[in-house]
């Protein structure tokens, strides 16, 4: 099957070598240096497994797997991330928070996937991504996450809240700390649809600051990734 970019936000194409097959890439600048992509993995496992060179120890975690689909979502969403990172072999392995790091690499990483999408950044500071498709179970949990003042400032559309979910995360992987809570520590402050970005006040035990989220969406999905050194 065609392989199909979706959205590639980076500094470079020259370092990326992906199939001639691409139809499109659209492209803009990620600061500090570093790439960014989003796949809509049509391909099958096969496609993936053929073209992935990974170290043993990271193909041991795929066999660990016996269901098809997220036997499929791990192998497009290491092929991303390969894609971006330019490492053969990829020598990928989780820190005990779970959040993943590059073996022999200076750069920092985070992947994403959800049905039919996945996505991986690479930069030279902390990142953090994540794809979400567009769903109505979001309301179930909406007041999980969400304070009165953030559904005052979005309001209650499936779209809407996807999009605050999807950047919570984006911060959570960004941040690397186990157990934050999305509604007691995490606050969207203010949103800019026509830049497409957000500010989250973030205030843990070791941190108190305001981080920006950077988005795409449109009526099926939402990207969300956040870049930049861990202060406060």
């Amino acid at each position: 099957m065609t392989a199909k970019i979706v959205d590639l936000v980076f500094s470079s194409l020259r370092h990326l070598k992906l199939p001639l097959s691409m139809p499109q890439i659209f492209s803009t600048n990620l600061n500090p240096s570093g790439n960014l992509l989003l796949w809509q993995a049509e391909e099958e496992s096969v496609w993936f497994k053929k073209q992935l060179t990974l170290i043993p120890e990271v193909w041991e975690e795929f066999e660990s797997f016996a269901n098809e689909t997220i036997r499929h979502r791990w192998l497009a969403s290491r092929y991303a991330l390969q894609q971006v990172s330019q490492q053969f072999p990829l020598k990928l392995i989780k820190e005990p928070s779970g959040k993943p790091i590059l073996l022999e690499s200076e750069y920092h990483i985070s992947i994403s996937h959800c049905e039919g999408y996945v996505a991986a950044i690479h930069a030279e500071v902390p990142v953090g991504i994540d794809v979400e498709r567009v769903s109505h179970r979001v309301q179930k949990i909406k007041n999980y996450f969400m304070r009165d003042e953030e559904l005052d400032l979005l309001g209650e559309e499936n779209e809407l809240l996807i999009l605050a979910w999807s950047a919570k995360e984006s911060i959570y992987k960004w941040l690397g700390e186990k157990h934050l809570g999305y509604k007691s520590q995490l606050c969207i402050r203010s949103i800019d649809f026509l830049g497409q970005s957000m500010e989250i006040e973030i205030t843990t035990k070791d941190h108190s600051l305001i981080q920006s989220v950077f988005f795409r969406q449109d009526s099926e999905k939402v990207l969300t990734w956040t870049v930049g050194e861990i202060g406060g």
